[in-house]
């Protein structure tokens, strides 16, 4: 293996780890309000799922709109 390769393996590993964090963050955001009683239209900040280390955007949604189901990535803020 040269070392650009294990660089970038390194690099998708970092990404994929970042990307399911963000999705564990974004359940304790969705649990919480829900425990709260939040309503459906309520809009909190969730964390863009991208999975680029170095993003830290947040993306504006209503509570209803957020899938606890839906797989990492499934919010993203950019393309």
């Amino acid at each position: 293996m040269m070392v650009g390769d294990s660089q970038a393996s390194v690099e998708a590993l970092a990404d994929a780890g970042a990307q399911f964090v963000r999705r564990m963050a974004n359940h304790a955001i969705y649990e919480a309000a829900t425990r709260g009683g939040a309503e459906d239209s309520a809009q909190r900040e969730f964390l863009c799922e991208c999975g680029h280390l170095e993003c830290r955007r947040m993306v504006p949604m209503a509570i209803g709109e957020f899938d606890p189901g839906s797989p990492a990535g499934a919010i993203v803020s950019h393309p």
